[in-house]
């Protein structure tokens, strides 16, 4: 089965017979290539839209796997059911994932493992996560006609650096070419937005400046 690099970066980091629930599962190829190789005997496969779900239930009906994924619709993880141990979350903006997590930590409490992939304010995302007793236990950086960050987080406590939560403490302490790659293209996007921001805005260009010199300092610029 084909699947994107971004799909496949996310199903190498799934544990081995891990209970899932996909949240914006989209067109649930994640979940039928997670069986399909057997990483995982089942899933659970979620979106707030019935639209993906009718997509992906022809997905899942085509492989043969009505047996195996059960699709539902939820807002986030508000269906979650006790026997999951590992959430995914991707596919979204960074601020998503804070709002699906944030309103319902509770439910959290039998899952060992969040698997997250943000379009967007990575930053802000490794902020939150600092505080909610997850910690980074691997990241990825893939690139599928742009950039993206592939996190795992397991059970336990993590204090962040300004540079970690911006960079990602795995990523900074494994900087392979890749990783090293990203960390260009960040520092050209900051340097791109701070050459465009008016000389008003005193305190976001005194931010942006600090995280290009945190940038440069790590890549020994």
């Amino acid at each position: 089965m084909k699947i994107s690099n971004r799909l496949k970066t996310i199903a190498s980091l799934v544990p081995k017979d891990a209970k899932i629930m996909d949240v914006g599962c989209d067109h649930a190829l994640l979940d039928i290539f997670l069986v399909s190789e057997g990483r995982i005997s089942s899933a659970v496969a979620s979106d707030v839209r019935m639209g993906p779900i009718v997509t992906a239930s022809r997905n899942v009906k085509d492989f043969g796997y009505e047996d195996k994924i059960e699709l539902l619709v939820s807002d986030g993880i508000e269906k979650i059911k006790p026997d999951i141990d590992t959430v995914i979350i991707s596919g979204m903006g960074g601020l998503n994932i804070i709002d699906i997590l944030s309103k319902n930590l509770n439910l959290l409490k039998n899952v060992q493992t969040l698997i997250l992939s943000p379009h967007s304010d990575i930053k802000k995302l490794r902020d939150f996560l600092e505080k909610t007793g997850y910690m980074i236990a691997c990241e990825k950086v893939v690139f599928d006609n742009k950039y993206y960050v592939v996190m795992k987080l397991n059970r336990g406590k993590m204090k962040l650096s300004e540079e970690e939560k911006l960079l990602g403490p795995y990523l900074i302490s494994h900087m392979d070419r890749d990783t090293e790659n990203y960390f260009r293209y960040v520092l050209q996007k900051r340097r791109e937005i701070l050459s465009q921001l008016p000389s008003s805005l005193t305190f976001k260009k005194k931010e942006l400046k600090k995280e290009i010199e945190m940038i440069e300092t790590i890549l020994d610029e």
